[in-house]
């Protein structure tokens, strides 16, 4: 059935009128996002799920819920759209997928039982409505026992091999491990669509359920343990880290459920509260099944809304999204307002090189460092003295933070060269900023990169002529999975390298890669010839996608010849 909304002029609220009572109902709205179409066309999609004060879901449509939907593009005016384009569908389709993060650090056995319960009995319903799911556990680190998958017996498998471990609890980690797992399978999905129905449909629900009866303690490492025996993955995640865990760019709605005492209740409360999930607090273990049931009936409650926007846009846009519902005689309104970034795919026609490691390594000599620094630089850029722009991703945790400051300062060495050094702004580098520029090089020395609108500013900068250097160990995937790196550095991603072949590689602790650059007719090989370096620190995993780029230096363990090379330097040119 198709539900239509009820379209009134909403009330002064949104401008500050007091609501006297709260609401018995929760109304949410969820992953908003725009596409686009190959004719050029804008369309705009978004989720409303509505509970009620026990927080169990209202069936689609249930809920009277009044929507007002404005767009702005590239900070002009917000532009409403018709009333008459929205309405609710509640038409029965394919099931969304969940990533289920459990956290079994501080457990008794009888909970541990009835966590095993809910969870499968969660997979069951979320796979009988054509959904998949996926399983992380948490304890003093976090590990992907399943990723996302429609395959019963293995995620039930998992499920049943769930344990007890009195250890620390990494539970940011495990949230963000739960979204990489939702986003992985949708990075070779269209960045334009044929039409409407197809871009509706490719924007299915998704959300990451987490449950816990503790509090972080362990996601950055910060306990004293043997990082031998429990090495995690190489990223240390914060909880602010979380409000920006995105999929395609459109924020993943996060549904946390805490029992007991000595959970952090109003954080928990908040992360969900801010992405569109809900937050379930029980105090008796015997309540966790009843609750896993509530969170499972969300995906099937929520209505779909699916327009077509007034004008056409790309770039950075802004949706404002305003509603409301009565109770009794009593009318509520809340608004949110979603940044996001709109594809305007375009054929590059400059060059790209990227470096897949920390240039201030103490492995790498001063003398190496410069001259790749030059060579690749002078290999991407369209003029032989060219301007140049060195951006530090403000996402590096404080991590070789200084390594964009040391490559603009063996930039500076080179004659006719302008170079100037800045930090990413917090909503990302915008097109405009580059345009004073002939090269731009893209600095996150040990961190995923965060902001599509950088990388799309990128590829924009790549298609006018441009020339590009991506930089950073772990340049070949984004915070979270949250969009693909592929376009820029292609590359697929397979793990961000703190072990290889089963030998720890990260932090300059354990075995050590060594660099060997290809003996190709490229000026960057060229200019490494004969050189190997040295790296101690963690270094993304990938393959070439074979999309007409050259390898340029391969990573390999060193001293163990039997052991696979992997991408380290990667040059393309169209």
């Amino acid at each position: 059935m198709r539900a239509p909304l009820i379209l009134v002029a909403l009330l002064a609220a949104c401008g500050g009128v007091t609501e006297p009572v709260a609401p018995q109902q929760q109304v949410s709205v969820q992953r908003v996002h725009i596409g686009k179409g190959l004719d050029a066309s804008s369309w705009i999609s978004l989720y409303v799920l509505a509970t009620d004060a026990s927080g169990a879901a209202l069936g689609c449509g249930e809920s009277e819920v009044a929507l007002k939907v404005s767009v702005s593009f590239n900070g002009g005016d917000y532009v409403e759209v018709p009333n008459a384009e929205l309405s609710l569908d509640c038409d029965e389709r394919r099931g969304g997928d969940l990533a289920l993060v459990v956290d079994n650090s501080g457990s008794t056995a009888s909970e541990l039982s009835l966590t095993q319960q809910a969870a499968s009995s969660l997979i069951d319903d979320v796979l009988a409505v054509e959904g998949r799911a996926s399983l992380v556990r948490v304890s003093t680190n976090a590990e992907v026992l399943v990723p996302v998958s429609t395959d019963r017996e293995a995620l039930h498998a998992a499920v049943d091999d769930l344990f007890v471990n009195h250890g620390w609890s990494a539970l940011w980690d495990g949230v963000r491990m739960g979204n990489e797992t939702l986003a992985g399978p949708a990075q070779g999905e269209p960045r334009a669509f044929d039409s409407q129905h197809d871009f509706c449909e490719a924007t299915n629900q998704l959300g990451v359920v987490v449950f816990t009866d503790g509090e972080d303690n362990n996601s950055s490492d910060e306990q004293a343990y043997d990082h031998q025996t429990y090495p995690g993955d190489g990223i240390d995640t914060a909880l602010e880290d979380l409000y920006k865990l995105r999929v395609r760019g459109i924020t993943t709605p996060i549904y946390t459920i805490g029992l007991g005492d000595e959970v952090d209740q109003p954080t928990l409360a908040a992360l969900a509260a801010s992405t569109g999930g809900r937050h379930l607090q029980i105090s008796d273990p015997a309540e966790i099944p009843q609750v896993f049931g509530l969170v499972s009936d969300y995906v099937s409650a929520t209505g779909r809304v699916c327009a077509e926007l007034p004008e056409e846009g790309c770039g950075a846009a802004s949706v404002r999204v305003e509603w409301s519902w009565t109770e009794g005689e009593e009318r509520f309104t809340q608004v949110r307002t979603s940044a996001l970034q709109i594809d305007c795919p375009e054929e590059p026609s400059g060059r790209i090189a990227t470096f897949l490691m920390t240039f201030s390594d103490p492995g790498i000599t001063q003398d190496q460092a410069a001259t790749m620094a030059g060579a690749a630089l002078d290999w991407v850029s369209p003029s032989p003295e060219p301007a140049v722009l060195v951006v530090l991703d403000d996402d590096h945790h404080g991590e070789s933070a200084d390594d964009a400051a040391y490559i603009a300062t063996l930039l500076r060495q080179g004659d006719n060269r302008r170079v100037d050094l800045v930090d990413e702004p917090a909503e990302g580098i915008r097109a405009a900023d580059l345009e004073p520029y002939d090269a731009v090089w893209f600095s996150n020395p040990g961190y995923p990169i965060d902001d599509l609108g950088s990388m799309l500013s990128l590829e924009a900068f790549l298609a006018a002529g441009g020339g590009v250097v991506l930089q950073g160990d772990d340049a070949s995937w984004s915070w979270g999975q949250s969009f693909p790196m592929h376009p820029l550095t292609h590359l697929d991603f397979a793990d961000n390298g703190t072990s290889t072949c089963g030998v720890h590689t990260d932090n300059q602790q354990g075995g050590a890669l060594q660099i060997a650059f290809a003996e190709l007719d490229h000026p960057i090989a060229v200019a490494m010839a004969g050189e190997v370096l040295s790296y101690g620190d963690d270094m993304d995993h990938t393959t070439p996608r074979g999309e007409g780029e050259q390898v340029l230096a391969w990573a390999s363990l060193r001293d163990a010849p039997e052991c696979a090379a992997f991408p380290a330097v990667v040059s393309y040119e169209p």
